[in-house]
């Protein structure tokens, strides 16, 4: 009885910590004695859907932190893990649309999923229990969910194993007889800058632009993530803000609770 009053009363104290940050709550999940919010912003919108933009707040261990995103944005995590990853790979060919492009495009969906397959268990522990929590989170959710294990491994090791087989094409090389480098294309990528001192009004800002294609599917999933990490032993960690869109393990850009801030540039 004591735990479930300790839920409920961290679930108000973050519901008002929402409200006074301009979002209102529109799902809460509770599993494994964690607390996991998805809520929407009062104002802020979407320019090109008109959608309101979302946060999410998650908490406990990597598996838990998965598991409750799956519970609370299963259809996000679909999106990501099936359209993106798919249209993605077409930024990959310099002619997508011609029939040799074509070729091409089936044979890197068939490589990344053979090579992030393969190159599962390598991956870092905590990285595999949050993508299998993920997982088992929209499974909970709808059980008849399209989300599985093989798109979600390919979102997230994806474009490793893709600029990995663009830059060499030693993978594609004796799958596609004459292929040539400049068949391939490498997306421009991101760029990170700091403004400090007197420019900053003696602060310090950090940021980034995402430059990969968003495949109109990103831009519209991608949000800020607050994470609450809780290691196997019940030991918090910083607590951080992440953007990224449900179903990435990971962050495209990120700030600890003590003002380290990080930036993902190629």
């Amino acid at each position: 009885m004591n735990k479930i009053r300790e839920i409920n009363k961290r679930i108000i104290q973050l519901v008002n910590a929402f409200k006074k940050d301009g979002y209102e709550v529109k799902k809460i999940a509770a599993e494994f004695g964690r607390v996991g919010i998805a809520a929407e912003h009062k104002r802020a919108y979407n320019y090109d859907t008109g959608k309101k933009k979302r946060a999410y707040y998650l908490e406990g261990t990597s598996y838990e932190t998965g598991y409750l995103m799956g519970l609370l944005a299963e259809d996000e995590i679909h999106a990501m893990s099936s359209d993106f990853t798919k249209n993605m790979v077409t930024k990959f060919i310099k002619d997508a649309t011609s029939r040799r492009g074509n070729l091409i495009k089936e044979l890197l969906v068939s490589g990344v999923y053979e090579l992030g397959k393969a190159n599962f268990r390598e991956l870092p522990e905590n990285i595999r229990e949050e993508i299998q929590g993920i997982y088992d989170g929209c499974k909970k959710f709808n059980p008849k969910t399209k989300v599985d294990m093989k798109h979600l491994l390919t979102l997230n090791a994806g474009i490793d194993i893709l600029c990995s087989i663009a830059y060499t094409g030693f993978f594609l090389s004796r799958k596609v007889p004459g292929l040539e480098p400049s068949e391939l294309n490498i997306p421009i990528m991101c760029n990170g800058f700091s403004i400090f001192g007197r420019h900053a009004s003696g602060g310090h800002y950090f940021g980034r632009d995402f430059m990969f294609p968003t495949v109109n599917v990103f831009h519209d999933a991608a949000a800020p993530i607050i994470y609450k990490p809780i290691d196997a032993e019940g030991k918090e960690s910083f607590p951080f803000v992440s953007i990224a869109a449900p179903g990435m393990v990971g962050s495209i850009s990120a700030a600890n609770i003590n003002g380290v801030g990080l930036g993902v540039d190629m």
